[in-house]
């Protein structure tokens, strides 16, 4: 068989010696950390007293209702946030299912993005 011909299979024959690329996990995790630091500064730094975001007081009137509503989501968002992300987390861990399940998903999300699943020129081969 010629160098040029394919090998039968329907494998590029540029792809039949090619090195496996692995991953290297310790750069990736401090790639993600590095990128993710400045945030979390930014969203503790965010974080209204939880004194003031527990304040409850009746409004007036309706109009009073509709203001008060959106000024509490914009200056409370951090906070809002901080109680989703914690009742995400005692909701995951609660059921060891839910936590496996997410597990699983994450795991499959993590394979396609190494697959190059994100890579917008990235094109699928089945089969």
């Amino acid at each position: 068989m010629m160098p040029s011909e394919g090998t039968g299979n329907g494998a590029a024959p540029e792809t039949v010696g090619a090195p496996v690329k692995h991953l290297d996990v310790e750069a990736e995790v401090g790639s993600i950390v590095s990128t993710a630091t400045p945030f979390v500064q930014n969203y503790v730094a965010t974080l209204q007293p939880w004194r003031s975001f527990f304040v409850f007081r009746k409004p007036d009137n309706v109009s009073e209702v509709q203001t008060r509503v959106k000024q509490n989501l914009l200056h409370f968002q951090a906070n809002y946030l901080m109680f989703a992300m914690i009742f995400l987390v005692v909701f995951l861990f609660s059921h060891p299912l839910r936590l496996f399940s997410a597990f699983a998903v994450l795991g499959a999300w993590a394979l396609f993005h190494r697959r190059g699943g994100l890579d917008p020129a990235w094109n699928p081969q089945v089969g």
